[in-house]
Parts: structure tokens; C-alpha cells; sequence
């Protein structure tokens, strides 16, 4: 049995649990974009290595030998006839990585399909004990075509250049994880409203209410979201591209830039930077401006690049994705 987890804290607990169960880490940090459409497993490590060492987690050319090696792992599997399980979590970056996975699998090895067994916790794998995780993979289940089915919807719609197929996907969902992560990824698009993400609402709110120490701040926001979201080096580069461009929502007191981990590793002054809202930030926290209006930082989510010329927002009314921003309008 081959075992396919969330991250390397999980892979040691298996250890711990069992030494018969070979586990390997399959985490990308997938919500963190862009992520191309290709299924050949090589280039898809190379173009997610080229994301790490944009964001300074690791050099390009380390972090695609580790996800090679995990690739070679699914590949002898896969040749060797072995059981294959997939374990994760409730966050979006398990569920992103098993609707990866399934999707692989369900779309290019079918005739292993029977070999694949599939176990996905309501919760945090961190909160779980070494011997619930191993006896968690032992008794993973066969999944149903439905469910494989699903996990390629939603795969096929994330990785898309237009993302209302995404919204529409996660409309059709029943229920569980896989639905309650899509819609919390859902809202990190912009919103109808005031033209901020999920995210960065919780930020200005934070600071609004004192939260204004990096570590504070993190934790602060963490403590909003049902299930894990962002870890402390991608909550680092939001805070950071809210501080950029003609118009910043935030500012650091007494600094021109922020000093971002990894980037800038002298932890002392990462520690010491206070954040404060600009009076531009406070006009959009409190409705009275667009961020969609000024100077809009790009980004992706999955395939879909943002950019200020093109925008979708999440109508939290009609939860859905829009091209129309509500008012105030973007001039």
C-alpha cells in the first residue's frame, strides 16, 4: 500500500503508525495560482516549482525535484499494481490536491481505478493522532464513480480560464468538503461589494480592530475560518501585495516596504512591523470605494488571471461569480 497525503507532518505520523504504510507528501499550495490545464505530470511540477520560487518557499529547481520524486512514487504504484490511498483533509489545499489526484487518475490510469482507495477526514489531519491516521488509510474506501466524477468538475472548472464554470460546479455539489472548500475559494474572488477578497476583508478588519503585529494578525485570521486556508508564508504574500500599487489598502508604520518571509529572513524586524489601514483602505472596509476603481493588484485563482481590466466578483447575494461589480461601480 502507497499512501498520498497532505503534507510531510502527516507522512511522519504514518511512519509512526505503521511501518508498512509508504507514505509521500502531495501538497502544492494549489489555491496559490496560476495552475495550468496539462495532465503530464512532469510539466505540471516544473510549472508549480516556477510558483515557489516566485514567492521566494523554495528554489524552482529543488522544489520540482521533490514533486519528481513523488511522481515517480505514483508511477512505480501504478506499474507495480499496488493499492494506492489517497488521505486528506477538509482544507482547501487537501481538497484542491485530491481533486487533482482523483482527477489524474480518473483520466489517466481508469484501468487502475480498482486499486484506489480514497479517505477524507471532516477535519484538520493535524488534529488527528498517529494511530487515527494510520487506521484512516487502512480502512480507505473504494471511491463511487460519482464521487471521482465530482472531483474532475471541479478540477476542470478550477484550472479553466473562466471561472463561473467553478461556481456552477460548486452549485451542483451535494455537500462535504470538497463543496465547502470550492465555495471558500470561491470567495477569495473579489467581492461584488467593495471589490476585496475574503481574505483580504479579514485583514482590514483585523487591523481595524487593533490586530496590527504580524503573528497577531495571522492568528486573528486564522481564527475565522472553519478549515485551514492559508498557511503563515502565503497569509505573508497577501499582506504584501495589499501594500503595493498606486492605491495600498495597508501600510507599515515608519517603513516604506514590508520585509516578507521568506524574502527577508531577519525575524527580529518582521516581528516589529506594524501594520495600519491607508485612508484609501478604510474608504473600501467601509463600502465607500471600489478597490475594483484604483489601482487592483493581479493575481490568479486556479487558470483565471485577474487583472483591473479583467475582473470576476462573488455576488454574496446571489452566491455567484459576476462580471458586474456592485456600487460603488468601477469607473
Amino acid at each position: 500500500m502507497i499512501v498520498f497525503t497532505n503534507d510531510e507532518a502527516t507522512v511522519n505520523a504514518l511512519a509512526r503508525a505503521s511501518k508498512e504504510l509508504d507514505a509521500w507528501a502531495w501538497s502544492e499550495a494549489l489555491h496559490v495560482g496560476p495552475v495550468g490545464k496539462t495532465y503530464d505530470l512532469d510539466t505540471f511540477a516544473r510549472d508549480r516549482a516556477l510558483v515557489f520560487q516566485y514567492h521566494g518557499w523554495d528554489e524552482s529547481l529543488e522544489a520540482e525535484s521533490d514533486f519528481a520524486l513523488r511522481n515517480d512514487a505514483l508511477r512505480r504504484a501504478l506499474a507495480g499494481g499496488r493499492e494506492i490511498v489517497l488521505l486528506f483533509g477538509s482544507g482547501i489545499r487537501d481538497q484542491l490536491a485530491l481533486a487533482r489526484l482523483a482527477t489524474w487518475l480518473n483520466t489517466q490510469a481508469k484501468d487502475a481505478l480498482d486499486r484506489v482507495r480514497i479517505s477524507v477526514s471532516e477535519h484538520n489531519l493535524a488534529s488527528e493522532t498517529d494511530e487515527a491516521l494510520g487506521d484512516r488509510a487502512l480502512r480507505a474506501e473504494v471511491p463511487d464513480r460519482g464521487r471521482l466524477n465530482e472531483y474532475e468538475s471541479v478540477w476542470t472548472s478550477f484550472v479553466s480560464d473562466d471561472p463561473t464554470g467553478l461556481g456552477k460546479c460548486c452549485r451542483s455539489l451535494e455537500g462535504g468538503p470538497l463543496k465547502t472548500a470550492a465555495h471558500r475559494l470561491l470567495r477569495e474572488f473579489p467581492s461584488s461589494d467593495n471589490g476585496l477578497s475574503l481574505t483580504e476583508c479579514q485583514i482590514l478588519d483585523a487591523i481595524s480592530l487593533g490586530a496590527n503585529e504580524p503573528l497577531v494578525l495571522f492568528e486573528a485570521c486564522k481564527e475565522t475560518e472553519s478549515s485551514p486556508f492559508l498557511s503563515d508564508w502565503e497569509f505573508w504574500a497577501v499582506l504584501e501585495r495589499m501594500t503595493l500599487g498606486a492605491s495600498p489598502l495597508i501600510e507599515i508604520v515608519d517603513r516604506d516596504t514590508f520585509l516578507c518571509p521568506p524574502k527577508a529572513l531577519s525575524c527580529k524586524i518582521f516581528q516589529e512591523q506594524r501594520f495600519v489601514l491607508t485612508a484609501f483602505g478604510e474608504r473600501v472596509l467601509k463600502g465607500e470605494q471600489h478597490y475594483g476603481s484604483a489601482d487592483f493588484q493581479d493575481r490568479w485563482i486556479g487558470g483565471a488571471h485577474l487583472s483591473k481590466n479583467r475582473l470576476w466578483f462573488w455576488d454574496y447575494r446571489n452566491n455567484r461569480l459576476t462580471r458586474e461589480p456592485g456600487v460603488p461601480s468601477v469607473s
